[in-house]
């Protein structure tokens, strides 16, 4: 990682920002999780207890937290600029060093801001924060087939459809395909002129 990567955790778009979220952030990120559970239940990994509490939530954020000192992913809340609201969760997981330089690309956005396009936003940032600052080669994403709006998201973002890992997520008992998405540094470049 590249000097002042600390300083720039905070990444600004035109609607959105992205940033590292801790234990003040439980309350807020709970209630994100609760309206929305079944909503991502449909396309999340299953998981033995689905039930959530604060204590559960702030484990998760000191988690990320640790994992991000490692270097091992990048986990962001998505907010909007004018109002400050939690609309979305985005991270860069992951992330492998030596010949790979590479990482996994995986987000939710609050069912309620679908379609308005802070997915897409949110996507743009993290992968430009992977590439310019993370110095990055590979950003995927596993995307399953029925998942319409996340398959949008990594398009509009420059990623190239790879293929399909056959019956590779299990979600809500039963195994499903995923596609397998990339993006590579040098097509960034190409799109951004970097």
């Amino acid at each position: 990682m590249r000097e002042g990567v600390a300083a720039e955790m905070k990444l600004v778009g035109e609607r959105i920002y992205l940033r590292p979220m801790d234990a003040g952030d439980a309350r807020v990120v709970l209630a994100y999780q609760e309206r929305n559970q079944a909503f991502f239940a449909q396309f999340e990994p299953t998981m033995p207890d689905r039930s959530l509490n604060i204590a559960q939530i702030m484990a998760q954020l000191e988690r990320g937290r640790h994992a991000q000192e490692r270097g091992e992913a990048y986990p962001f809340g998505v907010f909007l600029l004018e109002t400050d609201e939690l609309v979305g969760r985005i991270a860069l997981n992951f992330v492998t060093r030596g010949p790979r330089q590479s990482a996994m690309i995986g987000y939710t956005l609050d069912q309620a801001h679908n379609g308005q396009g802070y997915g897409s936003e949110a996507a743009r940032l993290c992968v430009k924060f992977g590439f310019e600052h993370l110095d990055l080669h590979r950003i995927e994403a596993g995307i399953m087939p029925i998942n319409i709006g996340s398959k949008r998201v990594v398009e509009k973002c420059g990623f190239t459809f790879e293929g399909i890992m056959r019956k590779s997520l299990l979600v809500e008992g039963r195994w499903e395909d995923l596609e397998s998405w990339a993006i590579l540094d040098e097509d960034w470049a190409a799109r951004t002129g970097r």
